[in-house]
């Protein structure tokens, strides 16, 4: 297809096609992880805001730029999704986008934004299918400020909606929360119910080894 796509590109096509073009060309490239050869022509397509591909081109730039490591110039490709009227409310794209913008900020150590971002994906999209993973991540953020009352609430929230790998995270979080407020015997409590409450051999190991460091702290 990339072949296809760059002949393509070349030819004297009416602009809507040249731009599906770009598109599809970009898109073929960020599949194969050529992420520095995709960005260019995401940008293109990006500078008609007003294109229904500009979204879905400005998400995938902030992808490329994600596993390039340039956290900084992902987040402001996410932005766009509260910035632009027209990014923010995309089917299946704009709550996605939130929370990748929460993600790209918190690599940046802005948990306060990365608070703000998760808080406005779960009011935005209350029935998203990443709306655990939006309350999750505000968690982290809430944490990484040591607001640990206010984390450990939305941990809750997490482990009373789901009993998947994400509550056996929160669970977990919960007890790093406590041990960094230094509430020992509380944190052996939480490690201890992610080993006994779920399924998930890695995050219980885990939790064996903070629940007996936690123990130490108690002497």
């Amino acid at each position: 297809a990339i072949p296809l796509l760059t002949a393509a590109r070349t030819k004297p096509v009416r602009e809507s096609l040249k731009e599906k073009v770009t598109f599809l060309l970009g898109s073929c490239l960020f599949e194969r992880k050529q992420d520095k050869e995709s960005i260019p022509l995401f940008e293109s397509v990006i500078a008609n805001v007003s294109s229904p591909l500009a979204p879905h081109a400005a998400f995938r730039s902030g992808e490329a730029h994600l596993r390039l490591n340039e956290n900084d110039k992902a987040a402001a490709k996410f932005q766009l999704f509260i910035d632009q009227p027209a990014f923010q409310n995309v089917a299946g794209l704009s709550d996605r986008a939130l929370l990748r913008l929460a993600f790209a900020q918190a690599e940046q150590g802005k948990h306060a934004d990365s608070e703000k971002t998760s808080a406005l994906l779960i009011s935005r999209f209350p029935k998203s299918p990443f709306l655990i993973e939006a309350q999750f991540m505000q968690g982290r953020a809430l944490q990484a400020q040591k607001k640990y009352d206010a984390a450990i609430k939305a941990y809750q929230i997490v482990i009373d909606a789901t009993d998947n790998e994400f509550a056996a995270k929160a669970q977990f979080q919960i007890g790093t929360s406590n041990m960094e407020a230094k509430l020992f015997d509380a944190a052996v409590k939480n490690f201890l119910n992610v080993v006994y409450s779920y399924a998930y051999p890695e995050w219980s190991a885990a939790a064996l080894c903070q629940a007996a460091d936690a123990s130490i702290q108690q002497k």
